[in-house]
C-alpha cells in the first residue's frame, strides 16, 4: 500500500516534469500564423474577435473588438443595430440589414482572419430575405503597426441600392466620415501579415519652388492734364410775391325785362242767324212815313267854355282830339291844384274818385302808348336802383296829372 502511494507520486512528479517541458519547448518552437475562423453567418448576429493583442480606435486602446453580419465592426462590446448608426463606437462601411447564410446560400460567407498582426472581416452578403441575386463583398482590414497605431482599409464590390451607411461613430458620440476617422479604401483587400508591420510613409508631394519672376519696371502713366472746371453759382431764386386776396365785387345783372303783353284782340260776337222766313202773309202795306233826321249830339270845344259850367254828360273834344265828357273834364283839373285836390277828398269825395278812375283818359293814343313805355322803363330801372325809380316814377306823375285843358 505504501510502495503504491510512493509510485504514484513519482508518476505524477515525472508527469509534470513532463509537461513543463513540453510546454516550454512549444513556446520556443511557435511560429506566429494568421488563424482563420469560418462562421454560420446570420442576421444580426455579432462575433467577437479572438484578438491576441490589443488594437486603438479614436484614441482609445481596445482588447474587445467585435463584427457584425451588418457590415460594422464595434469596439468595447457588441452592437446589432441594423437601421441606423451603432451608439458604440465603430466602422460602418456600407452597412445595412445584411445577412449571410453558408449553409442555405453557399455564395455566402462571414469569415474572421487573427494574427498578431490584426484581424481581417471578409463578408458575402444579399439584402434580408433574398435568397438568390448578385452578392457583395466587402472586406475590412485591420493591420497593427510597428508603431503602434492601426492601419483601417476597406474594399468594395457588388451591387449596392445606394441608402447604405458608410461612416465611423467616434467615442464622443459624432459621427464623421471614414477619412476623418482614419479608414482608407483600396482598389484589392491587403494579405494580413501575421505579425506588426512598419508603417507605410505617405509621401509628401514635393514642394516646387516657382523660378521667381523679373518684376517689370512700372511704365509712367502720362498724367493728363488738369482742366478748368466752371464755377457754378447757384441761381437766385426771388421769392414769388405772395397773392393779394382780390375782393370779389357782385355785379349787378339787369334785371329780366317783363314780357310785353300784347293786347287780346277784340272778340266780335257773332251775328245771330237770321230766322227762317216764314210764309209771307199778305197785309195791307202801311202807309209810308218820311223818317226824321238823326239828331246829332253837339260837341262843345273845350276852349269856348268851363267844363264846371256845363252838365256833366256834355261831350268835351279837348285840344288833342280825345272827347270826354264835361263832368270828367272838372274831375281832371283837380290835378292841377293840390290844395283844391285835399280840399275835394273832405267835401266831394265823389268827384275825387271820378278824376283817379280816368288819370290818362285826356291823353291821345299815341301819347298814351309812349306813357306806358316809360312806366314799364321805369319799373326795370326801379329794379336795380330804388332811388332812381322814385325819381322816374316823380316825373312820370307829374307829366300825367298836369295836364292843363286847352
Amino acid at each position: 500500500m505504501r510502495k503504491s502511494r510512493n509510485l504514484l507520486a513519482v508518476f505524477c512528479v515525472a508527469l509534470a516534469g513532463n509537461l513543463f517541458f513540453l510546454s516550454y519547448a512549444r513556446a520556443e518552437d511557435v511560429v506566429p500564423a494568421v488563424t482563420t475562423i469560418v462562421t454560420r453567418g446570420g442576421d444580426d448576429v455579432s462575433y467577437q474577435i479572438p484578438l491576441t493583442v490589443s488594437v486603438v480606435f479614436d484614441g482609445t486602446t481596445y482588447q474587445n473588438v467585435y463584427a457584425t453580419t451588418n457590415s460594422v465592426i464595434t469596439f468595447g462590446r457588441p452592437d446589432g443595430t441594423y437601421w441606423d448608426y451603432p451608439v458604440t463606437p465603430s466602422i460602418s462601411i456600407e452597412s445595412r440589414d445584411w445577412w449571410a447564410l453558408p449553409d442555405r446560400m453557399p455564395d455566402t460567407h462571414f469569415i474572421l482572419n487573427v494574427s498578431q498582426g490584426g484581424f481581417q472581416v471578409d463578408g458575402a452578403y444579399r439584402p434580408y430575405g433574398m435568397m438568390s441575386g448578385d452578392v457583395t463583398s466587402i472586406v475590412i482590414t485591420a493591420q497593427i503597426q510597428t508603431d503602434g497605431t492601426v492601419a483601417y482599409t476597406y474594399v468594395t464590390e457588388g451591387p449596392l441600392a445606394g441608402n447604405e451607411r458608410t461612416g465611423a461613430r467616434l467615442v464622443d458620440g459624432t459621427i464623421v466620415t471614414l477619412e476623418q476617422a482614419g479608414v482608407t479604401q483600396v482598389a484589392v483587400a491587403p494579405v494580413l501579415e501575421p505579425v506588426p508591420v512598419p508603417p507605410v510613409p505617405v509621401p509628401e508631394p514635393p514642394v516646387v519652388i516657382p523660378d521667381p519672376v523679373p518684376t517689370p519696371e512700372p511704365v509712367p502713366v502720362p498724367q493728363p492734364e488738369p482742366r478748368p472746371r466752371p464755377v457754378f453759382e447757384p441761381p437766385v431764386v426771388e421769392p414769388e410775391p405772395m397773392p393779394v386776396p382780390v375782393e370779389e365785387v357782385p355785379v349787378l345783372e339787369p334785371a329780366p325785362e317783363p314780357p310785353v303783353v300784347e293786347p287780346e284782340p277784340e272778340i266780335i260776337p257773332e251775328e245771330p242767324p237770321a230766322p227762317a222766313e216764314e210764309p209771307s202773309v199778305e197785309e195791307e202795306p202801311a202807309p209810308e212815313v218820311a223818317p226824321e233826321p238823326p239828331v246829332e249830339e253837339e260837341v262843345v270845344q273845350a276852349e269856348d267854355v268851363e267844363a264846371s259850367e256845363l252838365p256833366p254828360d256834355t261831350p268835351i273834344e279837348l285840344a288833342n282830339g280825345v272827347v270826354l265828357t264835361a263832368g270828367v273834364v272838372a274831375a281832371l283839373e283837380l290835378f292841377e291844384n293840390p290844395a283844391e285836390l285835399l280840399s275835394e277828398i273832405f267835401s266831394n269825395p265823389t268827384e275825387v274818385l271820378t278824376a283817379l278812375s280816368n288819370i290818362g283818359a285826356d291823353m291821345s293814343p299815341e301819347v298814351r302808348e309812349q306813357s306806358e313805355k316809360v312806366v314799364i322803363a321805369a319799373v326795370i330801372v326801379g329794379q336795380i336802383a330804388t332811388q332812381s325809380a322814385v325819381a322816374a316814377a316823380s316825373a312820370a306823375a307829374s307829366s300825367t296829372y298836369r295836364r292843363k285843358i286847352k
